[in-house]
């Protein structure tokens, strides 16, 4: 078991788990849009905040972990944290895990986006960020 190749699958195992809580969080604000509950809003937006500086450090370390590697496993590494990344049968574990992961942080960052976007729109119309 490559042990520093793990690392970064759980590296991207706490991003996804931050991510989650971050769609949990928008949900939760869409919900008080719809009751025109602004305060609760508020304060799920400053909790928002907060998930999205702790997903900064979790990324920020990934790369502290990737410099620290030797280049071509710094290289492999990268390359399973792409979508586009083609998955052979006899890949070691950890590297399918880090393409796992990452492939779930995905998944869940789209719906994220979506939501983000009704948000967005809905609060600051035509000065949506998304408008541009």
């Amino acid at each position: 078991m490559d042990n520093e190749m793990l690392n970064i699958a759980i590296n991207l195992r706490k991003k996804y788990n931050r991510i989650s809580e971050l769609l949990d969080l928008t949900q939760q604000m869409e919900d008080c849009i719809s009751r025109n509950d602004m305060v609760s809003f508020k304060i799920l937006l400053a909790m928002r905040t907060d998930v999205l500086l702790e997903i900064e450090k979790i990324d920020e370390n990934r790369e502290e972990i990737l410099t620290a590697l030797e280049p071509q496993k710094a290289q492999r590494a990268k390359y399973y944290m792409q979508k586009d990344a083609v998955i052979a049968d006899d890949i070691p574990a950890e590297d399918l895990k880090i393409y796992s992961t990452f492939m779930d942080c995905k998944s869940v960052a789209a719906k994220l986006i979506s939501i983000d976007k009704m948000l967005s729109k809905k609060i600051c119309g035509d000065k949506s960020f998304y408008k541009k």
